[in-house]
Parts: structure tokens; C-alpha cells; sequence
């Protein structure tokens, strides 16, 4: 049947309807699968750039995507594609709503705005989402369409297509929607009739736009933190740098206040070092231990850095939120402070009025400088005690040559007063005395005659009186041979038992005339040796006992007690005796006297000295006897001392090397 001419004019005008209505549905939807394949690389390269450790190849890649290298040779074969798959669906309107439905559905999901545009600008099509925010597009140019302008863009991307007949990738803004970025895709393509269209995608940028910002943001924070760490790296004061970690902790992220805390151990507490705002206060001082109602106090219970990002619903002490709503801050970081051991050393807090402002990113670049300023704090230490030991040490050199001047004076002049000295004592005082002496031992032996009881009494005294001070001068002698080093000694091997037993025979009738009992503590299992100059032993001794004796008060008792020792570590840290000797003689001289001060012990052993006026007057002494028994024991090479209460009793004891092996080391002393 034949059809007539309106008929068929009819039916060739609705099948080119349709086959346009097709080619704009075909464009959109290669052109939407490719938008959605390149969404879906941007995701992948945006996770990639924030997120992996290799960020600079995942940069080139998203700086390709997002420049739109890759779409242009895609653009073009998909057209090509969309040009022969139109061409086969003549009258096929069902497929072609479902296809629309599925482009605005994919559209709408991914943010995506589609719409073709003639060579005038004339909107051709507009997809429902665009429609949806800026009403029907019939009859409509689209600068005024889009950007409320009543003559095309500036460096409009549809004219740089049409006449480049390339695809153009642009950035814009649309001020309808709070100035939303997109980014635009232009393509330029001929339908059927060859005449030339542009279809263009603007793809939502917003959150790539975002992720770029906060790219630039850490980028600026990481310099910041470099430029800040090198900073505080050598500051030789701590207040100084104290100062300059708050200063440059807050360049680094931009927090509003910062406050540093250092550890005290005594009482234990954390002491505000700085803070930023010297015009404002924060946490004076912080107990450390046994409380945790502080981020500070926190972070050092735990050793791990604490964020609170809302100071009123945190459990924390009423004075710290206090201390918040007076700052106008909402948030706070405390990091804790370590040494090299681990060991805490304070807290660095950063308060922010934003509650999101400390990120993950912030947080680790805060701990980095954290690690800095503990670097920082451990150079300064070491400078600090560097710069003392050289002051220490230069005082010392300083001291230690005026002081060697001064010895080396005084000691010539003591040298010569004491040269003069013992020439004078050995002629002038020794032959006078020796004649006395021998006068009075005749004169008492009754060869001139009998005497009297009164006669007798002041003989014996002018005899005992002269034996003293020749006991005195004998002692002055000694010392000085000590001390000039002429004394030698004479080592035999001793048995102690029967030298302590003659002197307690000739102390006895010492004690006897005094009230005072002399009892020896011996081992009875074994005989004690030692290797010593038996004269010198005896003065040892005998010096000791009779001070004993001389210092113990009536009905009392001195006690001379004598040990072998193995161990050298059971005798007193002081007691500095020479190494060689497989064991010690310990004697012990235990008396109930007068005691000495805790104060005047120190004073024992100095020559000429005695400890105070009171026993001076009391009991007789030239304070010689200790100083030269305390040269005859380390002559020997061992150690004397002395343990006291006032009022109650005194120990002295000394230890000398018990066996032959000590012969070489004292034949080595002078």
C-alpha cells in the first residue's frame, strides 16, 4: 500500500527526531561511563596521594588525570563508537527512556552535570540534575544560563573547541551554587546534518579541590615543621629555649597556645616552663604523680600523647576547664617529653579553639617536633654540663696553682724553722736531759745520802717529769724522719700474744694507780703473726692503751683485742690499706672514757692538735701521740681510725698487711 507524501514526509521526520534524541542519549552515556571511570581513578589516585608512602609517582599520575590527557584519544573513539551504534537503532524509544534513566542516575551519583551546546550557545540539551537547580534550559543561551551573564565567558572553553575542534578541559565556578568548582570537559563533535555541537561534563571538584588544599596545607606544614625543629636545635639557654619551643610549635599548625611543662623530682611535679601568651595563665604548676585529671597528667600516666577535643565533656579537673573557658579553647594536645632512656622530661600542650583542628596528619607532625625538643633539651644538658666542667676545671687549675704556690712557700719556710728546730732539740734540749736524768737516778738510789719521803716524792717527780719530754722530743724526731723519709723499718715476723701481754704488764700499774682494769681479747685457736718492725708495733700499741687509760673515767675497763682478717671489704671504706696482702692483723683499742665529738674526729690524727680546752687542762698531752702512730701504721702500709660516742667510749682500731708479700711494698717506701 502506497503511502502518501504527508505520511511519509511524517514518519522520515520522526525517525530523525529519534535518531537525534538517540545520538544525545548514546553521547551521554559513552560520555558518563568515561566520567565514571575517571571519578573512579581520581578516588583511587587521591587515596594514593594522602595515603601512600610513595607519593610522588601517585602525583604524576593525578596531575595526568586530572589534566584530562588521558580522555581526549578515549573522547574520540567513544564519538566514533556513538556516531555507528546510533546509526543502528532507528524507532527503538523504549531502550532509549531506559537509557535515560540510567544516564540520569549515573549522573545524579556521581555529581555530574551533562548538557550539548550549539555554535550560538543555544542549550541543546541539559540533563534533569542541571535542570533540577536552574529551571527549563528551552530557548536559553548558556552563559546566562549558568552564570547569570548576558555575553559569553571569558576565555569561553566552547569557542577554544569549536574552533580547535579538540577537546578542552577547564575549571569553573558556578555562582548559582555557592561557587561550586567543577571541572568542564568540552567536546566538540558533528551530528548527522554535520553540523558542529559541543556536549560538556562538569564533574563536582570539590573534594579534590579540598584534597589539593590540604595536599598544599601539609606541604606548607611540613617546611614549617624543618624550619621550626632546626631552630630550637641549639639554643645554650634553657629559658631561651623554653621560649623558642612554644614560639615555634605554634608556626608549625597554627595552634592558638601552647604551653610547656618540664618534671621536677623534687617534690615531683610539672612546672610551667613557657607559655605563649605571657599576658595569660595555664596550669602554674602540676602535681605528677597519683592524679590523671589533666591532658598533661595523662599523657604522662600513659607516656602516649592524649587528645580532648571538648574540654567541657571531658573528666578532667574543674581548675583546668577553667583554664579552658578563660583561653577561649576548645581543644588540647599533650605530648609527653623523652629522653634518650625513655625517661619522661615534661609535656608540650597545643590548645585550639577549633574542636577538629589537631588531624592525624597535625598530631604526627606535633610528635616529630616533640622527638626534636627532646634532642634539643639533651644538647643543651650536654652543653650545659660541658660549659661547667671547664669552669669547674679552670677554677680548679686556678686554685690548685695558688694553693701549690702557697705549700710550696709554706713548706720551705716550715723546712727550715724545723731544720732549725732539730738541730736545737738534739744538742740543746737531749743533753741536758740525759744529765738530769742520770742526776736523779743517783740521787733516788741514795748514793749521796738517804732521803727523806718529801725528798723522794719531788725526785721521782723531776726523773718521771724529764722522761716525758724526752718521750715528747723522741716523738717530734720521729715524725720528722717520717716525714723526711729517713725512717726505716725493721720487718721481722711477730707474734703478737706475748708483745700484748708485756704491754699489758706495763700499762697495768698505769690502770691500777687510775682504777682502770686491762683485759686482752685474744683467739685462742690460733696464734696471730704479722710482719712488722716490732719497735714501732709496740709504740703502736702502747700509744693507743695508754690513751685509753689516760681517758677512762675510775672503776672502768679498756679492752685490747686482736683478729685475723681474710676479707679486706669488712673493714671501713676509709680504711685505705695497700693491695698485696692475703690478710689483715685487726687490733682494736676499747675504752669506756670521755668519748669523742662526731664533729672533732676529723681532727684525730693532726699534729699538735688536741680536741678541746677542757681535756687539754685536764689530762696532759702534747697532741703528737696520734699523729705519730697514725705515720707508724700507714708506714707499715695499713690504716687507722676511729668510732666514738660522746660521753660514752671510743674504738680506735688499725689493720696492717699480715704476711710476707707486704715485704717489697714497704721496702719500696721510704
Amino acid at each position: 500500500m502506497n503511502k502518501s507524501p504527508d505520511n511519509a514526509r511524517q514518519e522520515t521526520n520522526a525517525e530523525e527526531s529519534a535518531r537525534r534524541h538517540q545520538r544525545y542519549f548514546e553521547i551521554s552515556f559513552y560520555a558518563v561511563n568515561l566520567l565514571a571511570l575517571g571519578l573512579l581513578t581520581h578516588e583511587i589516585i587521591a587515596h594514593h596521594l594522602f595515603h601512600s608512602p610513595t607519593k610522588n609517582v601517585h602525583t604524576v599520575l593525578a596531575m595526568l588525570a586530572m589534566s584530562g590527557v588521558a580522555i581526549i584519544p578515549i573522547t574520540y573513539f567513544t564519538l566514533r563508537k556513538i556516531r555507528t551504534y546510533a546509526s543502528e537503532l532507528p524507532g527503538k524509544e523504549a531502550e532509549i527512556a531506559n537509557l535515560h534513566h540510567q544516564i540520569e542516575f549515573i549522573l545524579a551519583q556521581t555529581k555530574t552535570g551533562l548538557d550539548i551546546i550549539d555554535t550560538d550557545y543555544n542549550l541543546k540539551f541539559v540533563d534533569a540534575g542541571w535542570q533540577h537547580i536552574y529551571g527549563n534550559p528551552s530557548g536559553r543561551k548558556c552563559y546566562e544560563y549558568f552564570m547569570g551573564l548576558e555575553r559569553p565567558c571569558p576565555n569561553c572553553a566552547i569557542a577554544k573547541a569549536l574552533e580547535t575542534k579538540r577537546t578542552v578541559v577547564s575549571e569553573e565556578t558556578l555562582p548559582r551554587e555557592g561557587s561550586r568548582p567543577v571541572e568542564v570537559t568540552t567536546i566538540p563533535y558533528q551530528d548527522t546534518d554535520g553540523k558542529w555541537l559541543v556536549a560538556e561534563l562538569n564533574v563536582d571538584i570539590s573534594e579534590r579541590k579540598k584534597q589539593s588544599d590540604m595536599m598544599r596545607s601539609h606541604n606548607k606544614e611540613l617546611l614549617a615543621l624543618v624550619a621550626a625543629s632546626n631552630r630550637i636545635l641549639s639554643i645554650p639557654d634553657k629559658s631561651q629555649l623554653c621560649r623558642s619551643i612554644c614560639e615555634q610549635a605554634a608556626t608549625i599548625a597554627g595552634a592558638d597556645y601552647v604551653w610547656l611543662g618540664l618534671l621536677s623530682s623534687m617534690p615531683e611535679r610539672l612546672n610551667t616552663c613557657h607559655f605563649s601568651d605571657e599576658g595569660k595563665t595555664y596550669l602554674e604548676e602540676v602535681p605528677a604523680a597519683g592524679k590523671t585529671d589533666t591532658p598533661e597528667l595523662v599523657a604522662l600516666d600513659t607516656m602516649t600523647p592524649f587528645l580532648c577535643t571538648a574540654y567541657n565533656a571531658a573528666d578532667m579537673s574543674e581548675k583546668w576547664k577553667g583554664d579552658m573557658r578563660r583561653l577561649n579553647a576548645t581543644a588540647a594536645f599533650s605530648i609527653p617529653i623523652t629522653g634518650n632512656e625513655g625517661e619522661p622530661l615534661g609535656v608540650l600542650t597545643l590548645l585550639s579553639a577549633q574542636a577538629e583542628h589537631f588531624t592525624e596528619q597535625r598530631r604526627e607532625l606535633y610528635q616529630v617536633f616533640c622527638n626534636q625538643v627532646a634532642v634539643s633539651m639533651e644538647n643543651l644538658r650536654i652543653m650545659t654540663e660541658l660549659e661547667m666542667k671547664v669552669e669547674e676545671r679552670t677554677l680548679e687549675l686556678k686554685t690548685q696553682k695558688i694553693l701549690a704556690e702557697e705549700a710550696r712557700v709554706l713548706a720551705e719556710s716550715a723546712n727550715k724553722a724545723k731544720s732549725q728546730f732539730l738541730a736545737n732539740m738534739s744538742h740543746e734540749l737531749r743533753t741536758p736531759l740525759n744529765v738530769v736524768i742520770g742526776c736523779s737516778d743517783i740521787i733516788t738510789a741514795n748514793m749521796y745520802g738517804e732521803l727523806n719521803q718529801k725528798q723522794r716524792e719531788y725526785m721521782e717527780f723531776i726523773k718521771n717529769s724529764a722522761h716525758h719530754l724526752l718521750s715528747l722530743i723522741n716523738d717530734i724526731l720521729d715524725l720528722s724522719k717520717i716525714e723526711y723519709g729517713k725512717m726505716e723499718l725493721k720487718l721481722t715476723p711477730i707474734k703478737l700474744r706475748p708483745m700484748l701481754e708485756t704491754i699489758a704488764k706495763l700499762l697495768g700499774e698505769r690502770g691500777v694507780r687510775g682504777q682502770v682494769s686491762l683485759r686482752l681479747e685474744l683467739p685462742s685457736e690460733s696464734e696471730l703473726e704479722c710482719l712488722a718492725d716490732q719497735r714501732k708495733l709496740k709504740q703502736i700499741i702502747f700509744n693507743l692503751a695508754s690513751n685509753a687509760i689516760k681517758f677512762s673515767p675510775p672503776q672502768s675497763e679498756v679492752v685490747i683485742s686482736a683478729a685475723s682478717l681474710k676479707d679486706k671489704s669488712l673493714l671501713p671504706r676509709t680504711a685505705e690499706l695497700r693491695d698485696g696482702a692475703d690478710s689483715y692483723l685487726l687490733v682494736r683499742i676499747r675504752d669506756t672514757g670521755i668519748g669523742i665529738k662526731q664533729s672533732d674526729l676529723g681532727k684525730l690524727f693532726q699534729t699538735f692538735t688536741q680536741l678541746d680546752s677542757a681535756s687539754s687542762r685536764e689530762y696532759e698531752g702534747s697532741g703528737l701521740g696520734l699523729a705519730l702512730t697514725k705515720k707508724l701504721v700507714e708506714l707499715h702500709g695499713g690504716a687507722i681510725w676511729a668510732e666514738s660516742e660522746y660521753g660514752k667510749g671510743s674504738v680506735f682500731s688499725f689493720a696492717l698487711p699480715q704476711n710476707a708479700a707486704m715485704e717489697e711494698n714497704n721496702a719500696a717506701k721510704p
